[in-house]
């Protein structure tokens, strides 16, 4: 039998030289999926390292948050708190900390919350038009919509608590959105605020009224997964119904 013109090793000796001819292409190839498989463990931990930076970074830029004021005391710190003399100087502070540390670790999962306190802080030194700047750029940066819901509910109190008309006048129409959202993540939250703000205002029929939707909605279940706002609503509602007495 003649060997030589077996199928078999026609097709081994054709593979062969196949093999030879593309021999430089597969290796590039292997390289290269060595290389990206580099890239990736090499950026994860890049991204691994960056994100314990950032929170190392954000610790210590709430000791500045959480910080004292005490009149006439010089700015002081040390490692485990911080005090201020004035408020003012206090929230300027804050302002810059957390300015700086945004900038400082952009791309890490926390970062946009060094946005949030920022705006935080630039609305209570009176700067509503840089903090609503930069509740923008916080808001489309928070990683999920439920995230986002949350801060729209804070961002809305901190227009109302503003001084000029205008953003009041924004912050209510924003709040009244996301308390008409029943599919809303902030939906509780939203009612809660909404009838607090009416509250204050002493417009009792309107308080009811969100409060009571956030009631029937969120006030009646079970003990163990009743609303964290149940009883503080039920308590104003008995003040002003005499179905919540």
């Amino acid at each position: 039998m003649d060997f030589s013109h077996s199928p078999l090793l026609m097709w081994l000796d054709h593979t062969l030289n196949k093999a030879l001819i593309y021999k430089k292409y597969v290796i590039a190839v292997a390289i290269g999926l060595c290389v990206v498989a580099s890239s990736i463990v090499v950026y994860q931990l890049y991204g691994h390292h960056r994100n314990v930076r950032a929170h190392k970074e954000m610790i210590e830029a709430l000791k500045v948050y959480e910080a004292s004021v005490v009149p006439n005391a010089q700015p002081h710190t040390n490692d485990s708190f911080w005090q201020f003399p004035t408020e003012e100087e206090k929230w300027k502070n804050v302002s810059d900390v957390f300015a700086q540390g945004y900038e400082k670790n952009k791309g890490a999962g926390i970062a946009p919350f060094f946005l949030t306190v920022q705006a935080e802080a630039l609305a209570r030194l009176g700067k509503l038009d840089d903090a609503v700047k930069v509740m923008d750029r916080a808001l489309y940066e928070l990683p999920s919509k439920e995230m986002q819901a949350i801060y729209k509910v804070k961002f809305a109190l901190i227009k109302l608590d503003s001084t000029q008309a205008a953003y009041q006048k924004q912050g209510l129409s924003e709040l009244i959105a996301l308390a008409g959202d029943d599919k809303g993540f902030a939906h509780e939250h939203a009612l809660y605020h909404t009838g607090m703000y009416f509250w204050c205002k002493k417009d009792f029929a309107q308080a009811k009224n969100y409060w009571q939707q956030l009631m029937l909605k969120y006030g009646y279940k079970d003990v163990k997964n009743q609303s964290g706002f149940a009883d503080l609503v039920k308590t104003k509602l008995g003040l002003i119904s005499s179905e919540f007495q």
